[in-house]
């Protein structure tokens, strides 16, 4: 199916990059969306973010993900969650009933940095968060893997290319290809240091007598021991930096001695060919 083509003002030189991925996008099954919407350039398309979250059809993993990204931010900050922030409309919308679909599979090491920040304003304000936790965004999200067609025609390839080129970002065409990509260089590196705790098979139900602290903790792990493994991680990363290999020691080393000995050299030699020094 071919990718729309709108125009700002008719022009053709000032197209609507973010409007003509929507629209083409709201026609796509909620694979995509959740696809899209972790890779891409959240300035570019931060209207189309907003559009899927002002959607009733639009997933829970989807919103969760959303959600966590901000709500640490704004967990401590009543007067700017009042604004026109994510947060604000995903606790609005969930009021009006939205968001009842929860299909797709979100892995909770992609939220556990979000929830911890959550955990940490929460502490500094006494408990006591500007807004009501909505628990059904912790999850956990066990549904299907997301997953869309591995290519498309032609002509809806080139158009997705062009989108890119101005929208950054890009389309994994499965969950597979988006983890394998977090693997190589993104938040994943958690999940070898920081276990998370088994959920009970109904957190919403099992575990409804606890605070939201606790309940954060019982999806994401302690609070305490997050911070801990942060700790050691920048401690480590700190230590890399500094700290040098042996083959760097070994050049330090005949460059301390070499350095001094050629210019000793050299001193020599002027002196023999010039007869002073």
């Amino acid at each position: 199916m071919a990718i729309p083509r709108s125009f700002y003002d008719d022009n053709p030189e000032d197209r609507r990059y973010a409007d003509d991925m929507w629209a083409w996008l709201q026609l796509q099954a909620m694979d995509a969306w959740l696809l899209f919407v972790r890779t891409a350039n959240l300035d570019a398309s931060s209207g189309i973010v907003d559009a899927m979250l002002d959607d009733a059809r639009c997933d829970r993993a989807i919103v969760a993900w959303a959600f966590w990204d901000q709500a640490g931010y704004f967990a401590d900050k009543p007067e700017e969650l009042a604004r026109d922030s994510r947060v604000a409309t995903i606790l609005r919308n969930i009021e009006r009933g939205f968001y009842r679909s929860s299909e797709l599979e979100l892995d909770r090491y992609e939220l556990v940095h979000g929830a911890q920040d959550y955990l940490s304003a929460l502490e500094k304000c006494g408990g006591k968060a500007s807004f009501r936790l909505p628990r059904e965004l912790c999850g956990p999200f066990e549904g299907r893997m997301a997953r869309i067609p591995a290519s498309y025609d032609a002509e809806t390839e080139a158009g997705l290319a062009e989108l890119f080129r101005m929208l950054d970002g890009y389309l994994p065409r499965s969950e597979a290809e988006y983890r394998d990509a977090q693997e190589r260089g993104g938040n994943f590196w958690i999940r070898t240091v920081f276990a998370l705790p088994k959920p009970p098979k109904n957190p919403l139900v099992t575990l409804s007598q606890l605070d939201d602290a606790q309940y954060v903790e019982a999806i994401f792990g302690s609070a305490t021991a997050y911070r801990q493994v942060r700790k050691k991680a920048a401690q480590k990363s700190s230590g890399g930096d500094l700290a040098l290999g042996k083959m760097e020691k070994l050049v330090l080393k005949v460059l301390l001695v070499a350095t001094p000995l050629a210019i000793a050299a050299a001193l020599i030699a002027h002196r023999i060919k010039m007869g002073a020094w």
